[in-house]
């Protein structure tokens, strides 16, 4: 029957509602205009009202207070003489402690949560601008001075009256309401229109009495990157709010900055915050070029709290200035894949990684056909190179922390991996200086066994298990990684220009910086926007779960239109490719080897197997399986 009903409501907001772009000219053919409240000048930062009790709820730890406050309403209204009841009247049903300071919270809640209806709000403006003399009409059990003051907040001035049934003891959805508008206020039927979201009480009533109506649609789904499958109150606040503030986004990246990136930001640095309380970090050291995007939250939010440096130092820049403590073969090779992030597989590869013009022999063979001995004499002829260069760079960054006053109890930002840059700053510490990694997560990888020792930690996750979010991230890390990119020249190496010491920058690389800055720009504008809102109070603790669960729902399930809307994007950050590269299905039927080579290298797995398959499988559930046994 619920269903049914549902079905019916549905059809009937399709065929008989207005969008709110078709208002203004309607409104110009009458003198009064009289508005709905609730769902209408002002939407919640919830799905549900009731919802509101679940927070109360959980708040003072009141078992089942929902339910209580839902029969207490019931029976109020049912011993009711008059045709609405106040909150005054819910509440003399309820026999809990503390019922006043609840009921108190209760309003202070329903005032957190409500804001204006921004398209709506236009609407209204339009009216003022226009001279048409405004009533607002509400079925509401709140006392009138709340509902003022709420209006006053959302910025709804300048009204000629408030109707609203816990007053006036009349509601709209008899049509006495209306009614008694009419009456007080000299107002013929065909003068007035009246626009709300209730079927009932703002569209079928109000004609029924003979005034003009407006149907608009109560649930309008903004969002593009929504998860249907989280119903918790959590996920249920942060989607609400982010359904309320994307009303008249239309670039998809502009989505994905705010639905995906945003709330990501959100989590990381109010978790590295707390951190840094915990251990009492004297500074943070945002590492460039990925944290930067992440600094720039930071600075936003907690600006005044802890000295914060940008510095510019990659993992090219310091593996380069550690080279001179090369061991052997084994350790240069080891060091050479930081600096190019692809396989080394001939000897010049390596040279073009240390970045060194020298005919050697053997240069094109392959190094995995090198014997000892040759290896070793290679080692022998580049050796010297090496370390001339590498102290030379070792002295430079040494004075570039100084610089930096890199000293005391210092937290190191940065997206991850597996902490790289971490360990070898910890070379350049002194005794009396602390590192403390943060991270969005560390690798549990067993190659990096010798990083073990260093303080870090993983807010996805760690090193020490192997979680959900880590199979995620790495099948989808060029959607992950390309968030955070800076789309500047990366730093390799450092020069002396007059007393200080400057980076050194790479090649500019081609990535599509302007995808980029609209994506970050938009996950700035949803910190802004909770940061100057209410919702801050609630939404600041949320768990990483919530927070990630639009990336999740993206990457799990990728549409075509997204994969469409990423695959282009460069991804210099291993090699030079697009983001999502592939062949066609054809062609790996032809050649199946390439299929895993590619495979395996894709910087997308899951983008990349729907790329070239086109059909709806659960390429992650696959995946998830094959990764694991990777690890």
């Amino acid at each position: 029957m619920k269903r049914l009903k549902k079905l019916i409501e549905k059809f009937f907001y399709i065929l008989c509602s207005k969008e709110y772009k078709d208002l203004y000219k309607i409104i110009d053919n009458y003198e009064y205009v009289s508005f709905d409240i609730f769902d209408t000048l002002i939407k919640r930062n919830i799905k549900n009202p009731a919802d509101i009790f679940t927070i109360i709820e959980k708040k003072y730890n009141i078992r089942n207070f929902k339910n209580i406050r839902i029969d207490a309403e019931n029976k109020a209204r049912e011993r009711s003489d008059f045709e609405d009841i106040t909150l005054d009247d819910i509440y003399s049903e309820i026999n809990i402690k503390n019922k006043d300071e609840i009921k108190k919270s209760e309003i202070e809640i329903e005032k957190d949560f409500c804001v204006l209806n921004k398209p709506m709000y236009e609407v209204y403006k339009y009216c003022l601008k226009n001279n048409k003399k405004i009533y607002l009409t509400s079925d509401m059990y709140l006392n009138i001075d709340i509902i003022e003051d709420l209006l006053n907040k959302s910025g709804y001035k300048n009204y000629d009256k408030l109707y609203l049934s816990s007053n006036e003891k009349l509601r709209k959805g008899t049509g006495n309401l209306f009614k008694k508008l009419l009456n007080d206020n000299n107002i013929q039927k065909k003068q007035i229109l009246h626009i709300g979201d209730s079927i009932g009480g703002d569209f079928l009533k109000p004609k029924k009495v003979g005034i003009k109506s407006i149907l608009i649609k109560r649930n309008i789904n903004n969002s593009k990157f929504y998860s249907k499958n989280n119903k918790t109150l959590e996920y249920n606040i942060l989607s609400s709010f982010i359904n309320n503030n994307t009303y008249d986004m239309m670039d998809t990246f502009e989505h994905f900055g705010y639905e995906v990136l945003g709330p990501i930001l959100y989590g990381f640095t109010s978790w590295i915050h707390k951190k840094a309380k915990e251990e009492k970090l004297d500074k943070l050291y945002f590492l460039a070029r990925d944290a930067k995007i992440i600094m720039d939250v930071y600075k936003e939010r907690f600006k005044e709290d802890i000295p914060i440096y940008y510095i510019k130092i990659s993992r090219k820049s310091i593996v380069k200035a550690s080279l001179y403590e090369l061991k052997d073969w084994d350790d240069l090779i080891f060091k050479a894949k930081s600096l190019i992030f692809t396989d080394v597989s001939y000897v010049q590869d390596l040279l073009n990684a240390l970045k060194l013009n020298k005919d050697i022999p053997l240069k094109n063979k392959r190094i995995s056909e090198l014997d000892n001995s040759e290896k070793e004499e290679i080692f022998n002829l580049i050796k010297e190179d090496i370390e001339t260069n590498s102290k030379i760079q070792n002295n430079y960054l040494k004075q570039y922390l100084k610089q930096n006053d890199f000293n005391g109890n210092i937290g190191i930002i940065d997206i991850g991996w597996n902490g790289t840059i971490q360990y070898y700053l910890e070379k350049y510490a002194d005794k009396n200086t602390k590192l403390f990694g943060y991270y969005y997560g560390i690798n549990r990888a067993k190659k990096f066994k010798e990083y073990v020792n260093i303080s870090r930690n993983g807010y996805l996750f760690d090193f020490n298990e192997l979680s959900d979010f880590q199979s995620l991230i790495r099948l989808s890390a060029g959607i992950f990684e390309i968030m955070f990119l800076e789309p500047t020249p990366s730093t390799i190496g450092y020069q002396k220009i007059g007393k200080n010491i400057e980076p050194i920058y790479g090649e500019k690389e081609n990535h599509k910086v302007d995808s980029i800055k609209i994506m970050q720009d938009s996950a700035k504008k949803f910190i802004y926007n909770v940061k100057n809102s209410d919702i801050e109070k609630y939404i600041y603790l949320f768990s990483k779960e919530t927070f990630f669960e639009n990336y999740k729902n993206f990457t799990e399930n990728p549409s075509f239109e997204y994969i469409k809307m990423f695959e282009n994007l460069d991804y210099s950050n291993v090699g030079s490719s697009n983001l999502i590269e592939h062949r066609s299905l054809l062609f790996y039927i032809i050649h199946p080897k390439q299929f895993y080579i590619d495979l395996r290298s894709s910087n997308c797995h899951i983008m990349f197997l729907k790329s070239v398959f086109k059909i709806k499988l659960p390429y992650y559930k696959m995946l998830k399986k094959i990764y694991e046994m990777w690890c």
